[in-house]
């Protein structure tokens, strides 16, 4: 049973919100009594409110604590085998009925989240690791489930109204290779050879050569099959290719969980600042 008497903050999300270096949440945390992060990398929204839900049912959550959870994106799901979570990253290219069934089951959670929250004695706020919908996800039938789309989310706009924009529009600008400059220190060691090795596991029958690949060369392929290879291994590529310019890991840097919060209007302390730019110089070149 965690303490009630100091000012706590306790955050959930995935990746975004916890990982192998400082996030918003270690940033916010830096100025509180206690500072707990139910954060794990590679969650759905579903496993983020199941955690909320058992944080919530096995603690005593006062006046003196906050609660802040950062929404995932859509294209993950929770599932269970043998009692245990077992969770999935879907494909990007999901089909039309299936990016609107997403849609509606995270637009269900964050309402589920809302009267959760609502009913304890805390401050608790929502931000966004990306848009709910936005250019990522392909609808074919555009007229059709673009129309689905809205009124869902007129539907369900006095909750979405609760949830702050995303990190993925106001600091990269929708667009994750918007900072290539920024090369981490902590990037993995990936070899050429380990490339070919992955690029053949992986290949289609339709698939350019390896050495074409490298070369950018799609001239004997057709556009569907140029757009698969480039999803699975673009950016491996450019890291082979041109590693001193190519950014490994697209989560956000300590500057740029920074810089999010303060375009959300959070109030940043000179010791926040100070020890972001410390994480952010060992991180960082």
């Amino acid at each position: 049973m965690l303490s009630t008497y100091m000012k706590r903050l306790f955050t959930f999300g995935c990746s975004f919100t916890k990982y192998k270096w400082q996030t918003w949440a270690d940033i916010l945390g830096l100025e509180y009594d206690e500072f707990v992060n139910y954060g794990e990398p590679g969650v759905s929204n579903q496993y983020i409110l199941k955690s909320l839900n058992d944080f919530i049912k096995n603690n005593k959550v006062t006046s003196n604590d906050t609660i802040i959870i950062m929404w995932s994106t859509i294209n993950r799901s929770l599932l269970y085998k043998d009692n245990k979570c077992i969770h999935k990253i879907l494909p990007l290219n999901l089909s039309d009925d299936l990016i609107i069934e997403k849609i509606n089951e995270s637009l269900g959670i964050f309402k589920t989240a809302v009267q959760v929250l609502t009913k304890v004695d805390c401050k608790w706020q929502m931000l966004s690791m990306v848009n709910l919908y936005d250019s990522n996800h392909i609808i074919t039938d555009n007229n059709r489930n673009e129309t689905r789309v809205k009124t869902m989310f007129k539907l369900h706009k006095d909750i979405l109204d609760m949830i702050q924009p995303s990190l993925f529009n106001i600091v990269f600008d929708l667009n994750w290779n918007s900072r290539p400059h920024t090369i981490i220190n902590t990037k993995p060691e990936l070899s050429i050879d380990q490339l070919l090795k992955d690029y053949n596991i992986v290949r289609g029958c339709s698939w350019p050569s390896f050495d074409d690949f490298l070369k950018d060369d799609f001239s004997k392929c057709d556009e569907n099959i140029k757009l698969e290879v480039l999803h699975h291994f673009e950016h491996e590529r450019n890291v082979i290719v041109n590693p001193d310019s190519t950014r490994v890991d697209f989560h956000p840097t300590p500057i740029e969980h920074l810089e999010y919060l303060i375009k959300l209007g959070f109030q940043i302390s000179s010791l926040q600042y100070q020890t972001v730019v410390q994480w952010n110089n060992t991180l960082c070149k």
